[in-house]
């Protein structure tokens, strides 16, 4: 993330990394390179094997390894019982490293939003994972695109941004260095608008959500572009057509109770999400994880039971007529409603 004074830094997209899960289902391991018991769903505990970094694959069970030595970059796998097996990945491609395409590839394209430090590695998109190895075992033509907030160089909704945000809706126009630095505000939502299902996955904290998931979304949700005003003031959702399903996990169980107040999470995510236009919303809330390893047992075997139900019964395929990519004409950031046209 940036500050409000940071310079725009190069073209976006770095931080968007392309999940090929129809390339990665054909390159499984044979079942004698992982063990598939009901025990014995851990990577094997040898010091000599590490995990590659790997762009093209984020399913559980595909599982790429090397001997340390190789020249690609690599991460160990640290975790001593994983109950999936994960690919963890570096923020940004090296050089030599494939380039990220600029083309889904695929008629259902699928933007996973992960929203905690320890990404892939984390409690909560152990259950993630799940959805997304359901999803490609209902269907094979899927592209997922990840953004890890938590790498991700997002702009600053501050600063310059700020002042062209309220110059373009009062009719004013951009010099080229403010229009440069608004692009990169453009372009994230434009990757946004660009998926037909949302993934995604954040932890509870202090009862909301982490800062770096509230910075984007107070970086994509602008007027003009996720929702506008009609002539009566009255806002209008502009994200019509899409699914997002939300993988959250908590300390505490707050679905009942005292503790249900409390929980600021799925009322945001849904009140912000559903402002914009995304109604059909379903929420996986893994929870307690914090009071002991039976109740934690308990609560991942309900959420991927409920997971797996969900994706066996859902209609996947895309709607027709849903705004995809850049918004439609005439929409971006508009002058203010005013009697007399345009506020200079």
């Amino acid at each position: 993330m940036r500050t409000a004074n940071a310079p725009s830094g190069p073209s976006l997209g770095n931080h968007y990394r392309f999940e090929n899960y129809a390339a990665a289902k054909a390159r499984r391991p044979t079942p004698s390179a992982v063990s598939t018991g009901a025990n014995e769903d851990r990577v094997p505990q040898r010091p000599d094997l590490v995990v590659p970094v790997c762009h093209s694959c984020r399913v559980p069970t595909a599982l790429h390894m090397e001997v340390k030595g190789a020249s690609a970059p690599r991460a160990v796998v640290t975790s001593p019982r994983p109950r999936l097996i994960l690919l963890l990945t570096q923020p940004r491609h090296k050089a030599g490293r494939r380039s990220i395409s600029t083309d889904w590839g695929s008629p259902v394209r699928l933007l996973h939003i992960v929203a905690t430090p320890r990404g892939l590695a984390s409690n909560t998109a152990r259950v993630s994972n799940v959805f997304l190895e359901a999803l490609l075992g209902k269907r094979d033509d899927v592209s997922v695109r990840t953004l890890d907030l938590f790498s991700a160089d997002l702009p600053a909704v501050a600063g310059t941004n700020i002042e062209s945000k309220y110059k373009l809706m009062t009719g004013q126009s951009l010099d080229e260095a403010a229009s440069s630095s608004w692009r990169q505000i453009e372009s994230n939502i434009e990757k946004f608008l660009e998926a037909d299902i949302y993934l995604l996955t954040t932890p509870m904290w202090n009862f909301g959500i982490p800062y770096a998931l509230k910075y984007y979304v107070d970086a994509i949700v602008q007027p003009g572009y996720l929702f506008k005003y009609d002539e009566k003031g009255t806002p209008v959702g502009l994200v019509k057509g899409k699914k997002m399903i939300c993988v959250t996990s908590r300390g505490g169980d707050y679905s009942s109770g005292p503790l249900q107040v409390y929980d600021f999470v799925e009322n945001y995510l849904r009140t912000i999400f559903g402002f914009v236009g995304i109604t059909d919303m379903h929420f996986f809330n893994v929870q307690p994880m914090d009071v002991s390893m039976e109740m934690r047992s308990a609560a991942y075997k309900k959420a991927i039971s409920e997971v797996q139900e969900y994706v066996a019964k859902t209609d996947w395929e895309p709607v027709a007529g849903a705004l995809i990519g850049k918004a439609p004409e005439g929409l971006k950031p508009a002058p203010l409603l005013t009697n007399g046209g345009p506020t200079a």
